[in-house]
């Protein structure tokens, strides 16, 4: 039963974390698609998201924004 539970929750860790990955590439194909010029004095601001009222950890938000950052944008 321990076994099922663990893969389970592995499952909805992995799942949660594609799903976050994929929020964060939106806002930032949103924020590159309505940049001017080189981008210079574009910024990108990651606010508390998720970690209020959902309880989402704020390491595993970090770390999906920092894997989102590190992807390639197109393709």
């Amino acid at each position: 039963m321990f076994k099922l539970w663990k893969i389970t929750l592995l499952f909805y860790v992995r799942l949660w974390r594609k799903d976050t990955k994929a929020k964060f590439r939106a806002f930032m194909a949103a924020a590159v698609a309505n940049t001017n010029g080189d981008g210079s004095n574009t910024y990108l601001l990651l606010g508390p998201i998720g970690t209020g009222a959902f309880r989402n950890d704020a390491s595993g938000i970090g770390y999906a924004f920092r894997k989102a950052l590190q992807s390639p944008m197109m393709g």
